[in-house]
């Protein structure tokens, strides 16, 4: 099994001054801390191949200075256990992405671009504004012609925020089926509330129009739904660009 974190603990040769002990066992919790935030999101995220996989190597890391808990960590795993509650990708849907770029790599006028760095601060800083009963930005409405950026502003301001990227598959989402389109909004949903993330709905306005006098979102196909509700209910560390 190839690692994720391919780490040489000591080299000794000729040349080179011999590693204590000590400092083996120092870089070794190191590097097995450095993996340790990368298995909590993998398991927050229903991703059970790619947590077995980081498991591993923190057992690798470990082995020759705390063998007792690699053995443990390699048997937990062998025994398959999966969590019941963790709400799985439904990959038709949407996807899991790592961000690539940030608002950096992006060319914005000023007021946008201030806009956008107001909307970052405001949850690094999300402590201090919960002081005064107060929550960040959670719902961002991109609007322009395609191809002006908005998905890549989107995935930017993931970057920023040190969160997945969850861009929604337009043309799984639509359904012909009567009230199969807000089920699976519904499933988009309750996947992206798994932990903090970035949920990118484009061409939204494909999916809810304006509200009529009955207060009642209508989707494509005359079928009355509720889009807007999923996104009200939202937890506040859920952004909705």
């Amino acid at each position: 099994m190839d690692s994720l974190f391919d780490s040489e603990l000591s080299v000794s040769g000729p040349n080179t001054t011999p590693v204590s002990p000590r400092e083996k066992k120092k870089t070794a919790e190191a590097n097995a801390l450095k993996l340790l935030p990368k298995i909590i999101e993998a398991a927050m995220w229903g991703q059970p191949d790619t947590t077995e996989k980081i498991g591993h190597d923190i057992a690798h890391i470990i082995e020759a200075t705390h063998p007792l808990v690699a053995q443990k960590i390699i048997k937990q795993f062998a025994t398959r256990h999966r969590p019941t509650r963790v709400v799985h990708r439904p990959e038709n849907l949407v996807d899991f992405c790592c961000p690539r770029h940030g608002l950096a790599d992006v060319i914005l006028p000023d007021a946008v671009n201030r806009e956008f760095c107001a909307i970052v601060t405001e949850h690094q800083r999300a402590n201090e504004l919960a002081q005064f009963h107060l929550t960040p930005r959670h719902k961002v409405l991109l609007y322009g012609p395609p191809g002006n950026g908005k998905t890549l502003l989107a995935e930017a301001l993931s970057m920023e925020l040190d969160v997945p990227f969850l861009p929604v598959k337009y043309a799984g989402m639509i359904d012909s089926f009567l009230g199969s389109t807000g089920k699976n909004l519904q499933q988009i949903f309750d996947y992206a509330a798994n932990a903090p993330s970035l949920l990118f709905m484009d061409e939204f306005d494909g999916v809810a129009v304006d509200r009529g006098e009955s207060g009642v979102d209508w989707l494509p196909g005359g079928f009355p739904q509720h889009p807007w509700s999923h996104r009200d209910r939202s937890p506040h560390h859920r952004i909705h660009p």
